[in-house]
């Protein structure tokens, strides 16, 4: 495998690349496919339907 080099900006360099590449805010997506499964709000899709199913 090859050699790993470890290389660190100076603050001067970081100074001069973040003017060179600045951060653009960008805007969230809307209807986004990322749920958080596990807050307790979230209900499964068809839950409804397995829950009439089992009675």
């Amino acid at each position: 495998m090859g050699q790993v080099t470890v290389w660190q900006m100076t603050p001067e360099e970081l100074e001069a690349y973040k003017a060179k590449h600045p951060i653009k805010p960008t805007k969230k997506p809307k209807g986004t496919g990322f749920v958080n499964v596990y807050a307790p709000e979230y209900r499964w899709p068809g839950s409804r339907k397995a829950k009439a199913a089992r009675e």
